[in-house]
Order: structure tokens, then C-alpha cells, then sequence
């Protein structure tokens, strides 16, 4: 018997672009976490996104009312942190960072994160522009986490129970 690596099912689903908004919605109503959106080969929209195995039903009679063509992709796992090879220390203010976890950080003060599963490490420009003036106020200050504490990095620079971790050495 041979080991199979894990692996994620993917949805692929290929609609008409004017349904395409509200096939997004329906798949957001079934508990999806993220969508992704392309242009088919045939310049109809593509859209992404992994459910979880209850919901394929409801999938297919979604995709089936909106005069779709739903297939299902295999995925492994490993793929999905192919991105931390690109992944960089981002410049705050002064002397302060974001910097990912599995990287060593630059001189001054760091903010480790670590996203695990989710995406993003606080280098988008409005969370570093929040980042920047919590630091420089210390009346609006972001809490610095206790080792292992969850934070995260969305709307508003680092906060708690965003499903990210940081350490501040």
C-alpha cells in the first residue's frame, strides 16, 4: 500500500460572468473561507474554493442553478506554503518590523508573525500605516502579545483572535 499525501479537494467552478457574483455569494452563504476568481479559457469567470465534504451537494445544486460546470481538483497540501520562500521582512517605522516567523530578523524591534493557515502577514499597506501609528502612540498602542498569544494582522494592524501568530521579542 502506497502512502498518499494529504491533499485539499478543490472546487472548480466555471460560470457566466454576470452570475458570477451571485454564485460568489451562495458559495460565501455554504461557509466558504476564501474564493478565488479568473477568467476561464473560455472568457467565462473561474471560480476557487475548497468546502468541506458535507456541503458537496449543496455545491453541486448551487453550481447546477446558476448553469455552471462544477468539477472537483486535487490539491496537496504542501502547496500551499510554497509562498513562504518569498516571504520578507517589512519595515514599520524607525526601528520596528513585521517579519515571519521562520526568518531571521533584521536589527531594531520585530514583530514575529506567524499565519499558519491563514494568509498574510501584516505587510499590506493600511495594516503597516496602523502598525506605525499605534507605535508612535502610545495611547492607541496594540497590546504586545505573551509568547504564543493569537494575533492578527487584519483591518487595524496586529490584533487578537485573527487566527495569526506574533511574538515581540
Amino acid at each position: 500500500m502506497t502512502d498518499v499525501p494529504p491533499a485539499w479537494r478543490l472546487a472548480e467552478i466555471v460560470v457566466d460572468a454576470e452570475k458570477s457574483e451571485l454564485l460568489a455569494d451562495g458559495l460565501w452563504a455554504l461557509g466558504v473561507v476564501a474564493v478565488e476568481e479568473a477568467v476561464a479559457d473560455d472568457g467565462r469567470t473561474l471560480l476557487r474554493t475548497s468546502v468541506d465534504e458535507s456541503a458537496t451537494d449543496r455545491l453541486q445544486a448551487l453550481a447546477e442553478g446558476h448553469g455552471a460546470r462544477l468539477q472537483w481538483l486535487s490539491v496537496p497540501v504542501e502547496v500551499a506554503d510554497t509562498w513562504r520562500q518569498h516571504a520578507v521582512p517589512t519595515h514599520v517605522s524607525d526601528d520596528l518590523w513585521l517579519v515571519p516567523a521562520w526568518l531571521e530578523p533584521p536589527p531594531g524591534r520585530a514583530v514575529l508573525v506567524e499565519p499558519f493557515d491563514t494568509f498574510g502577514l501584516g505587510n499590506h499597506p493600511h495594516d503597516r500605516a496602523r502598525t506605525a501609528r499605534g507605535d508612535r502612540d502610545s495611547s492607541r498602542r496594540f497590546a504586545r502579545p505573551r509568547h504564543g498569544e493569537r494575533f492578527g494582522c487584519s483591518r487595524g494592524g496586529p490584533r487578537k483572535d485573527c487566527g495569526r501568530r506574533v511574538r515581540v521579542p
